[in-house]
């Protein structure tokens, strides 16, 4: 990946923090954390650490389920300490169930004897306030606070080993396009029978998968107006449906993620169901909606795991999706008995249409 790609995609991991990061940056951010500077989502060589303070030489990584026991955390683990860093990892749950020991941990790296710390007015801190606020105390003059407190509960991505079931499932509706067979405006935005295209979408997924995502390139806060995280590509220049693919594999919370284009209101109440079911009887990498000859690539279930297989694809240049899923085990799944919901709005003639008919 270029130099100009990895600051763009680190730009946008930035904007879409876990639970977990945003939890854990409330307290490292802004030279609050005993005086020491960190950054987050910061590029080093070829990839991009959660966070790192480059003075101690010290990278914090907070991980998912996806990365237990993963060969390629090790390649990069490996890397970074022939530059001279040291690497934590810690687990999200550590995160959110631990955090004054994961601040501990890290105050401890930074100063392998740490003295005690002193007040504003002198003196040690209290060994009997947690750490969390010995060295973060909120701030009224800054927002931080109320910001993390509203923060949802995290859902996912915890620890691996008996921890997150494969059957947990993040669903990522597509809605990153040019619009330009429907001059060029947001499809999913567009209004469809008294809502929003989108918001018929969220009606009839959201009840079929454990968290949704939102992968837009404009219009994000319309689009985060209905409680979802949304997720810009990280490739410029409109990519296609693969680039949103892409970043919803990496901000995804569960071992699992389902796509579903924002223009297509009338999908299948059992489509997740359905492609699951092909997926894990045949041991597939990618499971396919189809009906009679005509595959539906952007209804498809795959593994978040495949992330770094999609982003290797995408920095050669390819775009094309059926080609990406020519280099998987991939199973078509029939869906013959519901050929017309899977149908979409691509114009605004489309549109009148289907607004007309019953």
């Amino acid at each position: 990946m270029s130099s100009e790609a990895l600051q763009n995609f680190a730009r946008a991991m930035r904007a879409v923090p876990t639970d977990a990061e945003a939890a854990l940056w409330f307290h490292l951010r802004a030279n609050r954390f005993s005086g020491f500077k960190f950054k987050r989502q910061q590029p080093i060589g070829n990839y991009i650490v959660d966070f790192v303070c480059l003075n101690a030489r010290l990278v914090v990584e907070v991980d998912g389920g996806q990365h237990n026991e993963s060969a390629s955390d090790e390649t990069r683990d490996t890397w970074l300490k022939s530059q001279g860093f040291s690497v934590l990892r810690f687990w999200n749950n550590e995160v959110s169930q631990n955090l004054d020991g994961v601040l501990t941990r890290i105050l401890e790296a930074l100063s392998p004897s740490p003295q005690p710390l002193p007040r504003r007015g002198g003196g040690a801190l209290n060994s009997a306030r947690p750490i969390s606020q010995k060295l973060s105390p909120p701030n009224p003059e800054r927002d931080d606070s109320n910001r993390l407190a509203s923060l949802p509960p995290s859902r996912g991505r915890e620890r691996g080993r008996g921890g997150t079931p494969l059957s947990k499932i993040t669903g990522l509706i597509l809605a990153g396009g040019r619009g330009s067979r429907m001059g060029s405006v947001d499809k999913g935005l567009q209004v469809f029978r008294g809502k929003p295209m989108v918001a018929h979408v969220l009606e009839r997924f959201v009840p079929q998968v454990d968290e949704i995502l939102i992968n837009a390139n404009r219009s994000l806060d319309e689009y985060a107006a209905f409680g979802h995280r949304v997720v810009p590509d990280a490739i410029d220049g409109f990519a296609g449906p693969l680039a949103g693919l892409h970043i919803g594999m990496t901000h995804a919370t569960h071992p699992l993620i389902v796509t579903s284009p924002c223009d297509s209101p009338f999908l299948p109440l059992d489509l997740v169901s359905r492609l699951r079911t092909a997926m894990e009887k045949e041991n597939a990498d990618l499971a396919v909606a189809k009906t009679f000859d005509q595959p539906h690539p952007v209804f498809c279930l795959t593994k978040a795991s495949l992330a770094p297989h999609l982003q290797a694809f995408l920095e050669s240049g390819q775009r094309k999706i059926d080609k990406w899923y020519a280099s998987l085990k991939v199973v078509e799944v029939p869906f013959d008995d519901e050929e017309a919901a899977f149908s979409n709005i691509n114009t605004i003639e489309e549109l009148k249409s289907f607004e007309q008919s019953n």
